[in-house]
Parts: structure tokens; C-alpha cells; sequence
């Protein structure tokens, strides 16, 4: 696998620790550096684009793509994070400590029904037999059998979700064969100085369950990294007003877009553009 210079930024990766070859990064088309480039050009990729894209996981096996598509599969989006994080730096800007303002929405805004149904309805558009987990055993059932399986991901969320007996459990009394779990890393908003454009990045891990084993049968995982819309004055009233109503459609704006059929989205990490 490719291997940046150690001076190079180390955004992408180091936000999500050991998943790091797993994101990619997913801005504009003028703004993007491809997969395949050598060494000197991703330097001034570095330089010049503010961004430069990591080794991608493997895509997911055909076996199990094709067993997920004719058997019962849950899915599920938690947010471990409930904040905005304002960052002041360009986005993949040298390891320094940079200001970090953390706006917290949690208390107004329980993003897992609105995003998790966002999830189930693309996937079952792609052929899975995916259903929002919301769907099959209700909000407070989701709640309290989740919470063991994400208690320590509020301080890191970077690790792995946990799936316990009891949610497996209920769930297979339901009919369902999987589990695919989404998580995320929040938005991060960077701030930066002009001519640079500020930058919005999300970073999201797909966790795929057996549920008559509990084990992690497979995982991948997508960084949409894209220059923000808002600009600096505005943006946290943007995404603030109204109970947080800019950040709710900006969260499903991007994950209906990482559907699309392309590369470095959903149907790509999941096998589906060249399947083999």
C-alpha cells in the first residue's frame, strides 16, 4: 500500500486510527487526486489541493454480497459523537494542535432514525434485503439494547461497536441474518484562510454482523471530504438555526450521495460497480 511522506497532513487517517487505509477522499472533481498517483504528484497534491486521497479497504466479498441480498439484513446508524467540530487550519494541515470548537446537537437532535432509514432505503435500492432496524423492534427497543454495545464509544469513536446477546437476539426473532452497522466520525468543519476554501469532511465505518455467530464478518469505510457551501461568517448559524435543521439535511444530503453509483461511494466499497 501506498505510504504517505511522513510530512505530508494526516487527517484522513489519523481521525480513524487503525481503519485508516479505508478512507478516501471524496471532493469535487477539480479539487480530487486520484488513487493512482506517484509520489511527486501527490506531494503537490498535498501542497497545492489541500487533500490527498488514502489506499481504499477491500471491497466486500461476493459471497457475502450475494448472501446479504437474498437474506433478512438490519441496518443501524448510531452517532457517538452529537457535535459539530469547528476546526481553525486548512483540512489535511501538518500534526499541530489547531482550535477546536465542539457544538454540541445531541440534546435536540437524535440523528439515528433519520440517518438509518436513509441507509436501509439505499441499500434496499442496491438489492439488499435492508430494513432500518428502527422498523423491526421500534425506537425504545433500539435504544436500550444498543447502548452496551456503544458505551465507550463517546469517548472513542473510532472503535469497533459491540454486538450483545441481547441485540442479536432479538433481531434473529425477527427473521434477520445481518447486521450492518454504520458509524461516524461527525462533521468536521475546517475554518481556513483565504484563497483556501473552508472544507467539510465525514468520515463513516460500515460494520457487517453475523447474527447467529455475533461475529464482524466484514468492514470498510468512506471519507466524503468536500469544500463546504457555507462560508466562514456563516456557517455555524447555517447549521445551528432552527433546532439544527442545516446540519440534518447537510448528514442526508451527503449520505443519499454516497449511494451514487461511482467510485468511492457505498455501491463501489460494497463490490457492486466491478463486482468479481
Amino acid at each position: 500500500m501506498w505510504q504517505a511522506p511522513e510530512f505530508l497532513a494526516r487527517r484522513v487517517w489519523e481521525s480513524f486510527g487503525a481503519n485508516a487505509s479505508h478512507f478516501r477522499d471524496k471532493r469535487p472533481a477539480l479539487r480530487k487526486i486520484g488513487r493512482h498517483l506517484d509520489w511527486l504528484s501527490c506531494v503537490l497534491g498535498a501542497v497545492l489541493l489541500a487533500g490527498c486521497a488514502t489506499e481504499s479497504s477491500v471491497v466486500m466479498p461476493e459471497a457475502l454480497r450475494t448472501a446479504m441480498r437474498q437474506k433478512a439484513t438490519t441496518v443501524l446508524f448510531t452517532d457517538d459523537v452529537g457535535a459539530i467540530r469547528f476546526i481553525w487550519g486548512r483540512f489535511n494541515a501538518p500534526d499541530i494542535t489547531r482550535p477546536i470548537e465542539w457544538v454540541r446537537y445531541d440534546d435536540q437532535w437524535d440523528a439515528g432514525p433519520a440517518v438509518t432509514a436513509v441507509h436501509g432505503d439505499e441499500l434496499a435500492k442496491l438489492g439488499f434485503q435492508a430494513k432500518s432496524i428502527y422498523a423491526i423492534l421500534g425506537d425504545s427497543k433500539v435504544s436500550s439494547l444498543t447502548a452496551p454495545g456503544r458505551e465507550h464509544r463517546g469517548k472513542n469513536y473510532e472503535i469497533t461497536p459491540v454486538l450483545t446477546p441481547e441485540l442479536a437476539s432479538a433481531l434473529q426473532s425477527q427473521g434477520q441474518q445481518y447486521l450492518i452497522w454504520v458509524t461516524w466520525s461527525g462533521l468536521e468543519y475546517f475554518h481556513t484562510i483565504l484563497p483556501f476554501q473552508p472544507v467539510e469532511q465525514i468520515n463513516s465505518s460500515y460494520w457487517v454482523f453475523d447474527l447467529n455467530t455475533r461475529a464482524l464478518i466484514w468492514s470498510g469505510g468512506l471519507a466524503d471530504i468536500r469544500d463546504s457551501g457555507f462560508k466562514y461568517a456563516e456557517a455555524t448559524r447555517q447549521l445551528e438555526a432552527n433546532q439544527f435543521a442545516g446540519l440534518r439535511r447537510l448528514v442526508v444530503e451527503r449520505y443519499r450521495m454516497a449511494y451514487r453509483r461511482e467510485d468511492d461511494t457505498v455501491p463501489w466499497l460494497l463490490g457492486l460497480l466491478n463486482p468479481k
